[in-house]
């Protein structure tokens, strides 16, 4: 039924409650202005979000006469606190801790409001929990909607609940699982676009994927401890809620839509109907929306699920527009027709270990990989147990590699970066000195050392009139480790080294041999904070025990580091220790001349830095 009334503003007010174990909780009050309720909803978060982002929804809400409660479960957003860390819990108790989170908030949010005008609103988890709510105390709601959640599915639950008997074995529980969070959205970005990356998955709108991820509290890596009660949780609902625990007359409204990736766009509809249907509940209703993915309702404000909420509170019809026609069997073929797959029965043992290692290539095959355990599970649950010991392993070492090779290509960047702020020319050169690769602040340094811009010809030969200036038995009796001077004109201009680390690199048909940097004359000298970031690269010290480094260098006492940097003089006592471990050296005087001598004061473009040259054997 329609009110007729005109949207009012809503009124909205922060504060802290408390739940049962004294844990703090922020919630978010949103009240119609100046007019009573006509219902009263308590809004719950998934895993990527908090109660902030959905702030939106419940403005809407209350525009059209319904007064909203979000509140943040434990560990996200405002509830983060030191003995709570984000996105973290104890895998045994954090699934208990989070309903008496949801139970706190609902008593505060349907206080002296009747069960026919109470709704709890729910997206991912939080949908879960309050029908576990429900189950313990039906007299909680006359009404519930799940936004996008995640359906029964037996092989699934088979394949996640092995992985995570094993994955406790060998994560530590408190720490973050990049793993699972890696492979849990790359199986839902599966059902998405071609080219979609997996935080797509929380929205089809840039702009709001962008609001989430800026978000120092959105989308956090969540604990393994947090995963294990999280999942272990939901999976409780499906499989341990009986017929007749859940009140008959209870309304259910499910939000999905065509890019909704957790019902697979509406296919996996089916199994929760009937789900309900089982448990006495007949009253169940859904709405597809057209636009949404797994966080429906933080796209409340550009997308229409308000009025679909609201329509089906008034009494509206309980109609599917748009979603395709469910399915009673879980689409797995669908998604690896997607990735290009024909599944024909179920993969072996060796093409899935294979498919561990080729997604270091293709990160496309985690998901082939999965969704063929989901094939191999749906045709023999007995035997995931036994399989997953097997691939995990393989998929764990895998990973791992994949994680090494993205850091160390962040890392690469990272230098290049500070290489080109510096103004740091560097050149590989095979065993006969030969230029095999060079930046473009190569090319420019030797142009401004022989005063004419350098072709690929002309640089080699000036190259080799560099060469001409080393120390005699130098570089063809050089050492690995050995740092070779090279001059202009009797200045300083460059380094010729060859690290260890050089041999085996394979950048063509034969290994490198040296490496060749060069800085000419003219070049700008480092800023404080780029030398400090050089500094922390070249000795693996973290960024204030790099800067305490630099001042001290620079002559500042231990008083005035502390002011430059605002921070306490035993605190830059304890940096300068740790540095000390790291360079290896037992004193100030020793890491001052670390940080000026040698390659790394000269690249820094310290006038202080003597030449970087050791000696040669002879």
């Amino acid at each position: 039924m329609s009110t007729g009334r005109a949207p009012r503003a809503p009124v909205t007010s922060v504060s802290t409650i408390s739940s049962a174990d004294g844990a703090p909780l922020l919630v978010r009050e949103v009240r119609p202005d100046g007019a009573r309720a006509r219902f009263a909803a308590l809004i719950g978060h998934g895993p990527t979000v908090h109660s902030g982002h959905l702030t939106g929804a419940a403005e809407a809400l209350a525009c059209r006469g319904v007064a909203c409660l979000a509140g943040d479960l434990r560990g996200h957003g405002g509830s983060v606190t030191q003995r709570q860390p984000l996105a973290h819990l104890d895998p045994d108790t954090g699934w208990q801790a989070w309903l008496e989170d949801m139970a706190a908030m609902a008593r505060v949010a349907f206080r002296d409001v009747p069960r026919e005008r109470r709704v709890l609103i729910g997206g991912a988890m939080s949908g879960h929990l309050m029908v576990e709510l429900l189950r313990r105390d039906p007299s909680l709601a006359a009404h519930l909607v799940m936004a996008a959640p995640i359906p029964p599915q037996p092989g699934l639950r088979t394949i996640v609940m092995a992985f995570l008997r094993f994955r406790r074995m060998t994560h530590p529980l408190d720490r973050p699982d990049p793993q699972i969070m890696h492979h849990l959205y790359g199986f839902l970005r599966a059902h998405l676009p071609a080219g979609s990356r997996n935080h797509d998955t929380i929205s089809a709108d840039p702009a709001t994927v962008a609001r989430v991820l800026q978000d120092p509290r959105g989308f956090p890596t969540p604990t393994l401890g947090y995963w294990i009660a999280m999942l272990t949780g939901m999976d409780a609902i499906w499989t341990g809620t009986g017929p007749g625990e859940l009140a008959p007359d209870l309304r259910v409204l499910i939000l999905t839509g065509p890019e909704e990736p957790q019902t697979r766009g509406g296919r996996l509809l089916g199994r929760l109907q009937g789900w309900w249907r089982d448990r006495g509940v007949t009253d169940v209703a859904v709405r597809s929306i057209d636009g949404v993915r797994a966080n429906i309702l933080i796209d409340a404000p550009r997308l229409p699920v308000v009025p679909a909420i609201v329509d089906w509170l008034d009494g509206g019809a309980a109609t599917v527009a748009t979603a395709p026609q469910a399915d009673p069997q879980v689409p797995y073929d669908t998604a690896l027709a997607r990735l290009g797959v024909t599944a024909e029965g179920t993969a072996s043992l060796h093409e899935l270990i294979e498919l561990c290692y080729a997604a270091l290539d293709d990160d496309e095959r985690w998901v082939e990989l999965i969704y063929r355990l989901l094939l191999t599970s749906e045709a023999d649950p007995e035997g995931m147990d036994d399989l997953m010991q097997t691939i995990q392993p393989h998929w764990q070492r895998a990973f791992e590699l994949r994680e090494d090779m993205r850091q160390a290509a962040s890392m690469g960047r990272l230098y290049h970066d500070l290489i080109d702020r510096m103004a740091v020319g560097v050149a590989v050169l095979d065993a006969g000195f030969a230029l095999r690769d060079w930046n473009t602040a190569f090319a420019e340094a030797v142009g401004r050392l022989f005063g004419r811009p350098g072709g690929a010809t002309s640089l080699q030969r000036d190259v080799a009139r560099l060469l001409a200036t080393r120390p005699q038995g130098a570089p063809e009796s050089q050492r690995a480790g050995d740092d070779v001077p090279i001059l202009h004109e009797g200045r300083l201009v460059g380094v010729l080294l060859q690290p260890p680390s050089l041999f085996g690199a394979g950048l063509g048909a034969e290994p490198p041999g040296h490496l060749m940097v060069l800085r000419a004359p003219d070049s700008r000298s480092a800023d404080r904070q780029h030398r400090g970031s050089l500094l922390a690269l070249a000795y693996g010290l973290t960024g204030q025990e790099a800067m305490v480094s630099v001042h001290l260098a620079d002559g500042l006492s231990t008083e005035a580091i502390a002011g430059a940097l605002g921070i306490s003089e035993a605190t830059v006592r304890s940096h300068l220790k740790q540095a000390f471990a790291k360079m290896d050296v037992s004193s100030r005087p020793e890491l001052i001349h670390r940080v000026l001598s040698g390659p790394l004061g000269w690249l820094m473009g310290e006038d202080r830095a003597a030449p970087p040259h050791r000696s040669l054997p002879h």
